[in-house]
């Protein structure tokens, strides 16, 4: 389960859901050790959070 709070945090957040849903979405099907899991949805927000955005 991954719960998150994203009520009037901006597009930001929203893209942030997204990057976690999606990378989960993906791996899911290859792991199944939850750590795993876990890690590469980490490493996908990592990525997302490294990309410079406008304000």
């Amino acid at each position: 389960m991954i719960v998150g709070n994203v009520r009037s945090k901006g597009l930001h957040a929203m893209r942030a859901v997204a990057v976690a849903l999606g990378a989960f979405r993906v791996v899911v099907h290859y792991e199944d050790d939850l750590v795993r899991v876990m890690n590469h949805c980490a490493a996908a927000l990592r990525r997302e959070a490294a990309i410079p955005r406008k304000p």
